[in-house]
């Protein structure tokens, strides 16, 4: 049986997956090695882990149903993160109820089916993952869900200062889709499985 590390995220509208790739390109041009782009889509993570491919339909279904409830979901960048230690950069996304409680639901609903002994094969680029980008995955539930749940999208690593004064917040969007993705290095929205447009559901 198949097995894949995959990604539940939303995707933000376009101006703001615009943002992301510029921003990150200034970033790249400094030395950071996480290109985003179409192989590698800006994004914010719901839940990560491993599924069986015979579940794909399952969760599909799972997928549609919470984005007709959520709808074209409105949400804010309200500044950027910097980890001092790894050098990771992020937009901030503002954990209001309604992304709180998209990301609950979603690890109560496909949790369940999810699988965390993670090894190089399950993801799309199996040649190019380090062992960080397994840990990344196995540890998603124990510390980055539920209370440690931090909603962002990350822009690659490197010096905050390089792109500090590039963006004015707050930034007001919507998410435009509720997604599945295999993941790629860096933890990425790699190879997109399914998917499903927010904006269907909020007319």
């Amino acid at each position: 049986m198949e097995q894949m590390a995959i990604n539940i995220a939303l995707i933000p509208e376009d101006k703001v997956k615009d943002l992301s790739i510029s921003l990150n390109k200034d970033l790249v041009d400094k030395g950071s090695k996480l290109i985003l782009g179409n192989n590698a889509v800006p994004h914010i993570t719901l839940l990560q882990g491993v599924l069986d491919q015979e579940q794909i339909n399952i969760i599909g279904s799972i997928l549609e149903s919470e984005a007709q409830e959520y709808g074209k979901m409105s949400l804010i960048i309200d500044g950027f993160y910097f980890g001092p230690m790894s050098k990771a950069i992020w937009l901030n996304v503002k954990k209001d109820n309604n992304i709180d409680s998209l990301h609950r639901k979603i690890i109560d609903l496909v949790e369940p089916y999810l699988y965390y002994n993670v090894d190089k094969s399950m993801f799309a680029d199996p040649n190019e993952i380090e062992d960080v980008f397994i840990k990344w995955v196995q540890d998603f539930i124990s510390k980055s869900s539920l209370d440690d749940y931090k909603p962002h999208i990350t822009l690659g690593f490197g010096k905050l200062e390089d792109i500090a004064n590039k963006v004015n917040f707050p930034i007001e969007f919507k998410a435009s889709k509720l997604a599945m993705y295999q993941l790629g290095k860096y933890c990425t929205c790699s190879k997109e499985i399914l998917s499903y447009d927010l904006y269907l559901f909020s007319l």
